[in-house]
């Protein structure tokens, strides 16, 4: 090969290498990292979802057949993502007697407005079953007061007005309710409210059945 050959091929050599190397530092300027590649849409989070089993031993406050009463029980049932609640509930009256006796179950559900944070709100419903026993005057029946007679003898009644006669009978419930609540930790919850008890079916309690109730609980699980 002679002298202007090789220096033709060895210019054409170097050439092709400048272009290569040119081409190569080119995509690796145009190739984003790997790493941005991986990352994220800005804004997105990414959160477990934290739901299962939980269960509340409770305490409600209230009157009933106008004397103070107490309520012990609690419910149980699942939590999805520390929001809505769907279970069972009863309750029964602590201070109870024979002639003062009130139990109740029946299906609750809850819904907590801001859940996941430390502290929020929770509507909720129960409906349910129940039974009850109480007293009242005999006069409320007007069967008997003054000078009226027993109607089974027709003779004038040794019963007054004031005696207490015994009533037992089957209630329905239905009590929404409004809750506070603060989560303690993933596991704790600290509840209390207020609600109204509503009570049907036994048309000669209902009106000394119902009323209003306060309620505390702490609830347990849901994760």
């Amino acid at each position: 090969m002679s002298a202007a050959n090789l220096r033709r091929v060895q210019a054409a050599l170097v050439a092709v290498s400048f272009l290569t190397a040119s081409a190569g530092a080119a995509l690796a300027q145009q190739a984003p990292p790997a790493s941005s590649a991986a990352q994220p849409a800005s804004g997105m989070q990414v959160r477990q979802m934290q739901s299962g089993f939980v269960f509340a031993p409770e305490v409600r406050f209230t009157q009933v057949n106008d004397r103070s009463a107490t309520l012990v029980g609690g419910s149980a049932g699942w939590q999805m993502d520390r929001t809505l609640f769907v279970g069972a509930a009863g309750y029964v009256l602590a201070n109870r007697a024979r002639d003062f006796e009130m139990q109740y179950g029946g299906a609750l559900v809850k819904f907590s407005i801001g859940g996941t944070r430390t502290a929020g709100l929770a509507p909720g419903l129960f409906v349910g079953l129940g039974t009850a026993t109480i007293t009242r005057p005999l006069s409320e029946f007007g069967m008997y007061g003054p000078g009226r007679p027993d109607p089974r003898t027709g003779r004038p009644s040794a019963l007054s007005g004031s005696t207490p006669v015994l009533l037992y009978d089957t209630i329905g419930v239905a009590e929404p309710q409004l809750n506070a609540f603060w989560n303690v930790n993933r596991w704790l919850r600290v509840e209390g409210g207020v609600g109204y008890r509503f009570v049907g079916a036994a048309e000669m309690m209902n009106r000394h059945l119902r009323g209003v109730s306060g309620t505390v609980s702490l609830q347990f699980g849901g994760h």
